[in-house]
């Protein structure tokens, strides 16, 4: 597998990953995660950051986020609680969490074709230090958009750090490439 074939399987896991941390965990029904080119970072105050580390590249996952009312109020949707009774630290113990449920997700998957890999506690960072992300050198960045109702909430941004040429293989991908080989299905 190519450098591009994991690249495009990061942005799937990504979407899968934003999927479980974001949709699955909200009570309403009105949570959108939209896929998005880039995030104006001075939109966002905060953020949290997890890592994922191979011996070859590293993962780097952000939720990006304000203590606002809005997020507020979509934390304490989420616990069952009231918007009054989510004070600072349940608000960045619950985002935490839901760092670890994207992070995770992404981490348990890429486990299924890239042996040993670690996973950071998740840290929370004025929005400042993204600035450090560019001298890492990324070879590929995915960003997403989660909003609710006409109020955009979060962003997330996966950056991938290579120091070398990936090459992987993924069940899903050499399966495809299998069945191009074969020829045509038959169905009975």
């Amino acid at each position: 597998m190519s450098q591009a074939d994991f690249n495009r399987e990061v942005k799937r896991l990504t979407a899968l990953a934003n999927d479980e941390a974001f949709t699955h965990t909200a009570s309403n029904d009105d949570v959108l995660v939209e896929e998005t080119a880039s995030i104006e970072s001075s939109n966002y105050q905060e953020c949290i950051v997890l890592t994922i580390s191979s011996q070859v590249f590293r993962l780097i996952t952000i939720v990006h986020l304000n203590n606002d009312s809005s997020s507020k109020k979509f934390v304490s949707e989420a616990i069952k609680s009231t918007v009054a009774s989510i004070d600072d630290e349940a608000f960045y113990d619950y985002m935490g969490e839901l760092g670890n449920t994207l992070c995770g997700s992404i981490k348990r998957h890429l486990n299924k074709f890239v042996p040993s890999l670690g996973m950071s506690t998740p840290h929370r960072l004025n929005a400042e230090c993204l600035k450090f992300i560019e001298s890492q050198l990324p070879s590929y960045a995915q960003h997403s958009v989660v909003s609710s109702g006409e109020a955009e909430l979060f962003a997330t941004s996966v950056y991938l750090c290579a120091d070398q040429e990936l090459n992987y293989e993924i069940p899903i991908v050499r399966a495809l490439e299998q069945a191009e080989e074969c020829g045509e299905l038959e169905f009975f």
